[in-house]
């Protein structure tokens, strides 16, 4: 008998633990939303997605910034083949108006996305940032170009 009642303790202890988890996912979740929804954020830019199964990894200050409608980005390594030893002249440098910005939404992923056009120069920018702020941005030039980063959501922490 003490056995059992030992066992219910544990599950009941279990099942606390892991609803107050989801709880604080959800408050992070809208926290996320509610930094995207303010059209000022910024995230810092800190992997280069090379290909599916290799990243390299940013040293140095990169980041893209919205405030109100504009856009700001200092991005290195912009095409993907790059090698980052010699692609310095390849960063893409943004500051330029926003066309159109579509409202956050949340993904069946659970991430929140948003998709940015800019004006000129064209790009469009795919940002989908998770519960926890970790962040993916895919960028694509006029002409196709397509790179794709990784980083932070600057919630001020």
């Amino acid at each position: 008998m003490k056995k059992i009642g030992l066992f219910l303790f544990f599950v009941a202890v279990g099942t606390v633990s892991l609803l107050a988890q989801t709880r604080g996912n959800d408050t992070d979740s809208r926290q996320i939303r509610e930094i995207l929804n303010g059209g000022n954020f910024k995230i810092n830019i800190q992997n280069v997605i090379n290909n599916p199964k290799s990243t390299t990894a940013i040293y140095s200050k990169h980041s893209i910034e919205v405030v109100g409608d504009t856009i700001k980005a200092d991005l290195p390594y912009f095409y993907r083949n790059d090698n980052p030893q010699t692609a310095t002249e390849t960063n893409v440098k943004i500051d330029t108006s926003i066309k159109k910005l579509s409202t956050p939404k949340q993904s069946k992923q659970g991430s929140t996305d948003l998709n940015i056009t800019t004006a000129k120069p064209q790009y469009t920018i795919h940002i989908s940032v998770r519960f926890d702020g970790y962040s993916i941005v895919t960028v694509k030039d006029k002409a196709g170009n397509t790179a794709v980063y990784n980083g932070r959501l600057d919630t001020g922490k």
